[in-house]
Parts: C-alpha cells; sequence; structure tokens
C-alpha cells in the first residue's frame, strides 16, 4: 500500500463513502481528512464497485465512435493528484477530438462560414469563379425567395442545393441527404430557386447596342470583317428521356445525335458573351426553322454581319433584315474548293470556332445541360407559363456570363 502524505488529499465524489462526502457532493471533488484509511478506502471502492462503472463505460466506449480510449479508474492511480491530471489530459484529448470533428463537419456543409475565403470549393460546386461572385448573386436573389423559420435549411443553403444541382447534375434524393430533408423538401427547394434565378437574372443575357459591341470587338474579328460582327450563331441539344407519346417521341428525335433531344439556338457577340437563347425546340428541327421563328432576326440592324454553320439556310431571311450571313461555302456539286474558297472558309472557321467553346463550356460547367432529363421539364401547369427546361437554359447561360471570356480581347 502506497502511503498517504500528510496533506489535504482529493478523492472523486463518487469513490468515496457517503457518510464523509454527503448526498450532494456526489459528482464532484472533495476536501477529506487526513487519514491512511481513506485511500485504502478509496483504492477498495476503485475495485469494487467502481469496478462495474468500468465495466459499463467500457461497454459503452466499444460502441462510440468517438474514442477508443478506455475510462479512467480512479483505483489504478497511486495518489489522488495523478487521477487528477490523467483527467486534464483526457479533457484536453476530448477537446481536440471533439475540435476535429466540427473542422470535419463544417467541411461537409455549404453555409457562408465554410465556403467563405475557399474560392476553389466554390467553383467546385457552384461554377462560379470566387465566393466574391457567389456572394453577390445569393445577394441578388436571395431577398425575393419566400423563407421562413420552418424550412430546414438557410436561404444561403438552399441555393447552394440549387446551384449543385445545376452544377453537378446529381439525383436531387442525393441532394435530400446532403442538406438533411427529405426528396419532396429538396425539389421544391429547387423548383422555387429556378423561379427566382430566372427572374433575376436573365437580364443579363442582353443584347448589346451596334456601339458597344463595336468598342469590344476583338481583333481577330476586325481583321478579317471589321466592326459589322453582331452574332455568331449555332445550336446545341439536351438529352432527355424517351417520351411515352409517338408525337412527341417522333418529334424530339435528333437524327444528328441518334437520341431524343431538345434544341436551343444560341447566340453569343464577338466578345465572347452569351447575348442570346432561344426557347427549347424539338431536335427533330431545323436550324433554318429554329433560327426563322425563334425571334432573333426581329434584333438585327441594317449592316450587320451574322456568322453561322452551314446548316443555317438563312440567308433570304437575314437578306430582309438588310444584314448579311457568312457560312463555309458548300461541297455540293464541287470536286474541290476553290483558293477563294478555302480562305473564306478559314476566316470564318477562325472566329466561328469560338461559338462552339462558348458552347462547350457552359454544359461542361453545368452538367444538367448534358442530360438526360425528364420529360416532365418540358411542360407547364400554365400554357403561358416558361417551361423549366427553357427556364434552366437561361440560367446557366446568365451565370457562365459571369465567368471570364473564352475568346482573346486581343
Amino acid at each position: 500500500m502506497v502511503p498517504v502524505p500528510d496533506e489535504d488529499i482529493v478523492v472523486p465524489a463518487e469513490v468515496s463513502d457517503e457518510s464523509d462526502v454527503g448526498r450532494g457532493a456526489r459528482g464532484t471533488l472533495d476536501v477529506i481528512d487526513k487519514s491512511e484509511g481513506i485511500m485504502d478506502q478509496a483504492i477498495a471502492d476503485g475495485t469494487t464497485e467502481c469496478g462495474e462503472r468500468e465495466d459499463s463505460a467500457a461497454t459503452e466506449t466499444a460502441t462510440s465512435s468517438c474514442t477508443d480510449h478506455a475510462p479512467l479508474v480512479p483505483g489504478t492511480f497511486n495518489t489522488v493528484n495523478d487521477y487528477i491530471s490523467a483527467l486534464e489530459d483526457e479533457l484536453r484529448r476530448r477537446n481536440d477530438e471533439l475540435f476535429r470533428f466540427r473542422e470535419m463537419l463544417a467541411g461537409m456543409s455549404f453555409t457562408e462560414e465554410s465556403l467563405r475565403g475557399n474560392d476553389n470549393r466554390v467553383h467546385f460546386y457552384t461554377g462560379l469563379p470566387s465566393y466574391h461572385a457567389l456572394k453577390c448573386v445569393f445577394e441578388l436573389v436571395a431577398p425575393y425567395v419566400h423563407h421562413t423559420s420552418k424550412n430546414v435549411a438557410s436561404k444561403f443553403e438552399e441555393m447552394m442545393l440549387f446551384l449543385i444541382k445545376l452544377r453537378l447534375n446529381v439525383p436531387l434524393q442525393d441532394l435530400a441527404y446532403r442538406f438533411n430533408m427529405s426528396l419532396s423538401t429538396s425539389s421544391r427547394v429547387f423548383d422555387k430557386w429556378l423561379n427566382v434565378f430566372y427572374g433575376r437574372l436573365r437580364v443579363l443575357i442582353r443584347w448589346p447596342e451596334i456601339e458597344e459591341n463595336a468598342a469590344t470587338m476583338p481583333m481577330a474579328f476586325r481583321e478579317n470583317f471589321g466592326c459589322k460582327v453582331r452574332v455568331i450563331l449555332d445550336c446545341f441539344e439536351v438529352f432527355i428521356h424517351r417520351p411515352r407519346s409517338l408525337d412527341v417521341r417522333a418529334g424530339t428525335w435528333s437524327h444528328y445525335k441518334h437520341h431524343n433531344t431538345v434544341k436551343f439556338l444560341i447566340g453569343i457577340c464577338p466578345l465572347g458573351s452569351i447575348i442570346f437563347i432561344s426557347s427549347s425546340y424539338g431536335g427533330r428541327t431545323s436550324d433554318k426553322v429554329i433560327a426563322e421563328h425563334c425571334g432573333i432576326l426581329n434584333l438585327l440592324e441594317r449592316g450587320d454581319v451574322v456568322l453561322a454553320d452551314r446548316g443555317f439556310l438563312i440567308a433570304e431571311s437575314v437578306g430582309l433584315c438588310c444584314a448579311t450571313l457568312y457560312v463555309p461555302p458548300f461541297t455540293r456539286g464541287k470536286r474541290q474548293l476553290s483558293c477563294a474558297d478555302v480562305e473564306h472558309t478559314r476566316k470564318i472557321a477562325n472566329v466561328r470556332i469560338h461559338v462552339e467553346r462558348v458552347i462547350g463550356r457552359v454544359r461542361n460547367k453545368y452538367k444538367i445541360l448534358k442530360g438526360p432529363l425528364p420529360v416532365e421539364v418540358l411542360s407547364t401547369n400554365n400554357s403561358r407559363d416558361t417551361p423549366p427546361l427553357d427556364k434552366i437554359a437561361v440560367v446557366c447561360c446568365a451565370l457562365t456570363n459571369l465567368c471570364n471570356s473564352v475568346v482573346p480581347s486581343c
């Protein structure tokens, strides 16, 4: 037996005699009178009734995922001071463990605090270049979103759910698990924010004035077409699931993609910004029909130059607007192109490739446009309302305009 020093000693209340400590002292440390028998009693208690507690605590610890350490047993220490020191070490270890778990939890959340200053994480989950850009978008749309204290997530977290869906096109059930909500709630959150984003951000897709367009004309366009190029046209297709209706299935079948698709016409200015996005058309619709019915020809002015691919057989329609259409020459009926045609093709191809880069950027940045999407995104409850897929396309293009241009300015 270890001798007891001639000084007051402190022992845990749960291992001391109730007659000495009293009922109110259980769970605290009390000062006990000098006596050699008290330490013996504490050690004895540690091997009996504390032994039973040790078994219980060990069982709980074995099932806990937070720690692999066995509980501290008072009877295994030589002095009470050693026991107190061990408790303090255990407290520090538990605090460090708690801090690590909080850091891990923050890393898995999508709050403002977890994203602030982490531009790489913001870009990965939203496609936006920085947290500052994300915050600006949030301040632009958040005041128009209905939100109450009953909502599971904050406004910022709901916006992140919406942007992650656009960016990664993960299932809504996945997002429901990430944000601790039901599938139906995550679907309602997405629809709510889609409507607000569409209403607030579509102004970012604007048709520039002639003077503004000429002042920002890149040198690659100036050298080949002067300052007259107003828009570069192309179409892109979004895969959809196979419709049940035979008529819809036939109207959305794309011979080019060999899949059911919907088609959008997109127009970019020479600087690389998206300045026009049409409503959706069935994948079977030709580029010519879309261009003549989507309304873009009404925006052309006298002297404008339009660049497009061979599929846009709209020279007459563009001419009626006193504008000029440039497309690569056709080889139909010719064995080969003339030198003039080759040079003309080269000039158009050098600048028209930028619209393909912009389309590729939009679809790679927001993978929801790669599909396949359910057919329901093409329908609305109100015939005058815009289909959800059209809203998605507009929002994705508007968010892309907030990023740096893919076209060099010089």
